[in-house]
């Protein structure tokens, strides 16, 4: 990749080692080179590669070595979905083209600046033409247009299914608690308080959704292997996923067990005993 001496500051590049390009690395100048984390790690065996000479093709020949000056961080450039390539950067003054990208970072709105660049631009050169103006914000939404759509579709699917899961489980204990009306009437009547009562039903509730997430969660460790393409920096086996998604379950199911929970506590034992 031709980069200028600015570039890594403007995207964010991170140096692990060694320096950047500056605008005395120029044609007239030795070869120099950035490469990238995992390229140093691989072929260097080390991320302090600096100093150390690598030859891309006979482009150069006869002195096609290149110094490397300085180490970079691995970075996403063609996909977010994809582990980072390995990168070597030269600097653009060293090998000219008659075609490239300009970026500008602005702390303002992009859309704005836009055509105060262009118009610099065309104040350097008329002849250049501009292809396309665009932002880093909608590259990345470009990308994952795909992966979006599928996680709103999801997130959809998941709400529709904790929904039916909530109103099923109200439904069940619910029924429960009417079938028990006299069993409750008679630990009132012989002393148990509102709280324990609520407590007893709520009790039985977690225990039944602990018991299905003992089952659900090695089943969706299993089948996580279907959804690994579509993920970014997360395994589908996070531990911070997997206890999120079963708090939100847990708590889901109490809340939809409150009600019955309450109106098993309210039960006048006089009446429950009394069959009415």
């Amino acid at each position: 990749m031709r980069i200028s001496a600015p570039f890594p500051e403007t995207v964010g590049l991170s140096l692990v080692s060694g320096r950047t390009f500056t605008d005395a690395d120029g044609r007239d100048t030795p070869r120099v080179a950035l490469i990238s984390e995992s390229i140093a790690r691989r072929y260097y065996g080390t991320i302090d590669a600096v100093g150390r000479r690598l030859c891309f093709s006979d482009r150069f020949a006869p002195d096609c070595a290149v110094a490397i000056v300085g180490v970079v961080k691995d970075v996403h450039y063609a996909s977010l979905r994809e582990s980072s390539p390995f990168t070597v950067y030269i600097p653009i003054l060293q090998e000219l083209r008659s075609r490239g990208d300009l970026l500008v970072r602005t702390a303002g709105d992009p859309d704005v600046i836009v055509g105060r660049v262009l118009d610099e631009v065309r104040r350097f050169n008329p002849e250049i033409r501009v292809m396309r103006t665009t932002t880093l914000g909608r590259l990345v939404d470009e990308s994952i247009v795909q992966e979006r759509l599928l996680a709103t579709l999801s997130t959809w699917f998941a709400g529709v299914a904790l929904l039916l899961a909530m109103i099923g489980l109200y439904g069940l204990t619910s029924y429960a608690v009417r079938q028990r009306t006299n069993e409750i009437g008679i630990r009132m009547a012989l002393g148990a308080s509102n709280s324990s009562v609520q407590w007893m039903v709520l009790r039985e509730v977690l225990g039944l959704t602990i018991g299905g997430a003992v089952v659900g969660i090695p089943a969706a460790i299993a089948a996580s292997r279907f959804i690994h393409s579509l993920l970014f920096d997360v395994t589908p086996t996070d531990p911070a996923a997997v206890a999120a998604a079963t708090l939100t379950l847990i708590a889901i199911a109490l809340l939809a067990a409150a009600a019955p929970a309450r109106r098993a506590a309210k039960v006048d034992p006089v009446v429950a005993l009394r069959g009415d």
